[in-house]
């Protein structure tokens, strides 16, 4: 099928993902089906990541939603040719590729199946044998920079700063937003004039 074909060109030309590794149909149906693109990420927390909450990113769409939604139908009619994928669920590694081993390189999330359930980890690599615990990590920078951020008064400062800023260009662009929208209107309405007679 179309992505099996997809990650056989890819490593025909030598593209590789961010890590180095070779693609396969399964990873290029998840790239395909990454929400990070349409500005959304779904975030895992609680005490034993049972609860999950929808984000919108700063970064907003990257893939127009409407493009994004026809890729996911056609997504839809294709079969998993990769029957031994995880059954369990999904979890954000918050810390993946910002998290550094002693010799530079970027610790990865890994999920795996054990007999008393589903475990995450950052793993560094496979030589080193070097795995932290995700919720635990995660708790302690959270705890950390929640820390800093209540002692550092500029720090403090900046993050209002920062707020505020970003209050005053959402009202700038939806200014712009509704003026483009009565423009647009107007046009519409004038092409249709033009039609008309």
């Amino acid at each position: 099928d179309s992505l099996k074909y997809t990650a056989l060109e890819a490593r025909r030309l030598g593209i590789k993902n961010k890590t180095g590794v070779q693609f396969t149909s399964k990873s290029i149906r998840n790239l395909l089906g990454n929400q990070k693109y349409i500005g959304r990420m779904e975030v895992v927390h609680g005490a034993k990541d049972e609860k999950r909450t929808w984000v919108n990113l700063p970064h907003g769409e990257v893939v127009p939603k409407t493009l994004f939604d026809r890729v996911q139908a056609r997504l839809g009619q294709f079969t998993n040719d990769e029957p031994n994928q995880n059954k369990f669920d999904r979890r954000v590694y918050l810390l993946a590729g910002i998290l550094k081993s002693p010799d530079g390189s970027s610790f990865t999330g890994q999920s795996a199946q054990g007999q008393s359930g589903a475990k995450f980890d950052y793993d560094w690599n496979t030589k080193s044998k070097i795995r932290l615990y995700a919720e635990e990590v995660e708790e302690a920078v959270f705890n950390f920079l929640l820390k800093a951020l209540r002692e550092d008064e500029q720090l403090v400062k900046n993050t209002f700063q920062l707020t505020a800023s970003k209050a005053s260009r959402i009202n700038f662009l939806e200014a712009n937003r509704k003026d483009l929208k009565s423009q647009m209107e107007a046009l519409e309405t004038e092409k249709n004039g033009l039609q008309g007679g």
